[in-house]
């Protein structure tokens, strides 16, 4: 989402195949990017207004996957798993690697390492 919206030629290549399909982004991914927004522009009152504007045209585009409680079983069996093999991850990429395999989706990310050692997870690098 911040590679789409910072005009990463990877994202906007994807996107441009993706156009037609319906495209989901977990509330994890929304928080993420929120937040940078106003770690980053809080200064700037007007600047953070527009960001603001901007990303809430952009999650448009998504369908939103909240969190909820099948989720958070399967992000809690994930968290355990990587921990117990020596591969811990954020808890957000957790929350957010949880929410694709009980969707069925396939994540998509420039960052493989992250995710590569969850089971059940389909990876798309762009």
């Amino acid at each position: 989402m911040i590679d789409l919206i910072d005009g990463d030629s990877g994202a906007e290549n994807l996107a441009r195949l993706l156009d037609n399909d319906t495209v989901g982004i977990s509330s994890i991914s929304i928080h993420e990017y929120l937040f940078g927004i106003y770690y980053k522009f809080s200064e700037n009152k007007q600047l953070l207004r527009q960001k603001l504007l901007s990303a809430q045209s952009a999650f448009s585009a998504f369908e939103i996957l909240p969190f909820n409680r099948k989720i958070a079983g399967t992000s809690s069996m994930i968290h355990a798993t990587l921990v117990k093999e020596g591969n811990p991850i954020g808890i957000n990429d957790i929350y957010i690697a949880a929410t694709a395999v009980n969707y069925r989706l396939r994540l998509i990310t420039r960052n493989i390492r992250h995710f590569k050692s969850i089971k059940n997870l389909e990876i798309q690098e762009y």
